[in-house]
């Protein structure tokens, strides 16, 4: 165990969590609401390899602690802003596609 300045318990977070990728470029980029790019790191931390996600808005709500109203307005400054575009499908959880942005090219 190792003591901080403070001698309080500290330790290096690398290798130790789970979670999504934050690429730097989506983190600097001033067009978004940082909830949106928080969610747009959770859709791609469900698609994986895929080139697109389904998880439930209720459950991305829950996971990013955020309401359902205020995801699904963050979905639309995603479609609008051409980070993803949505597929519906009637009875199941819409389609979240990844659009190759202009801001991931450089």
């Amino acid at each position: 165990m190792q003591k901080g300045p403070d001698q309080q318990e500290v330790f290096s977070p690398l290798g130790k969590f789970i979670g999504g990728f934050f690429p730097n470029c989506l983190m600097a980029y001033p067009g978004l609401p940082m909830a949106a790019k928080i969610v747009w790191v959770r859709l791609a931390q469900y698609a994986g390899k895929r080139t697109y996600a389904f998880p439930r808005q209720r459950t991305l709500a829950r996971e990013v602690n955020l309401s359902i109203a205020r995801v699904q307005v963050l979905l639309r400054i995603l479609e609008k802003q051409q980070f993803i575009i949505r597929q519906g499908r009637d009875g199941h959880p819409s389609r979240y596609y990844f659009l190759l942005h202009c801001l991931f090219k450089t």
